[in-house]
């Protein structure tokens, strides 16, 4: 009975200290954040980092802390880092939380965690009380994002250069385009050949028809020309014509006397 009045008198403090100092805004001011994956850690972009702490900032933002029964030991806990997915909330100076100082965080980090202990690093050490965090929900996108990251899934450089290319040309894109525009053989140049070829023909045939059509013209009006045309008489022939007409004249008027 003892016992249990004096744990009491123990973890009191601590919780009504935690109502007051917000564990999750702390995770807020971390100077830097590393992701370690069996060991090792993981290159992340600063847009892959910010992402990240997007992700976790929205899933701890509701959370409870918690008394925490869990004790970290240094030697224990680096050999439990060499495996699985690990977060690590570096800070610059000296922070403290519930009355515990420390200048690290370090979290596991696993699928399905409606909770989670939080271990305090402190001058190069992890010893001493955790925090325990208490969720409304999981941490599942947040793991599932290192994981995607991890398997090579998410690849902002890549991301950056699609935009880049939709947003402007690309001098490879436009040679291809201009090398399959003109090769050999392309159906594009076949198409705009084929399209001159019959402009030209087209042109041809016009010029032709309206070529027959001046020439049948003139062949009518040639013809009508010819068919009209007074022949033409040397004068001796006309002037023996017209004294034969006299010489008629006078003998059919002498008829009459």
């Amino acid at each position: 009975m003892l016992s249990k009045m004096l744990f009491f008198f123990m973890i009191l403090p601590v919780m009504l200290f935690s109502e007051v100092t917000s564990l999750p805004s702390v995770f807020e001011e971390a100077n830097m954040i590393k992701i370690y994956n069996d060991g090792q850690e993981i290159v992340m972009t600063e847009e892959k980092l910010d992402e990240f702490s997007k992700l976790f900032m929205e899933a701890v933002k509701d959370a409870r802390q918690m008394p925490a029964f869990g004790v970290a030991i240094h030697k224990l806990t680096v050999e439990e880092m060499k495996s699985g997915i690990w977060v690590k909330f570096v800070y610059n100076n000296e922070m403290q939380a519930s009355g515990m100082p420390f200048d690290e965080l370090v979290i596991a980090l696993q699928p399905n965690m409606y909770g989670f202990n939080v271990i305090r690093g402190f001058r190069g050490k992890y010893n001493g009380r955790c925090f325990y965090l208490d969720l409304d929900g999981t941490l599942d996108n947040v793991y599932n994002y290192v994981v995607d990251v991890i398997d090579g899934k998410v690849d902002s450089s890549k991301k950056e250069d699609v935009k880049a290319k939709e947003n402007t040309p690309n001098e490879e894109l436009t040679q291809d385009a201009t090398e399959e525009t003109f090769e050999p053989g392309n159906q594009v140049k076949e198409d705009k050949a084929q399209e001159i070829i019959d402009s030209v023909e087209e042109n041809e045939i016009v010029e032709t028809s309206n070529e027959l059509e001046n020439t049948s013209i003139k062949n009518e009006n040639s013809d009508k020309n010819e068919n009209f045309v007074i022949e033409e008489k040397p004068l001796e022939e006309i002037s023996k014509e017209e004294g034969k007409l006299e010489d008629f004249m006078v003998e059919q008027v002498s008829q009459f006397e």
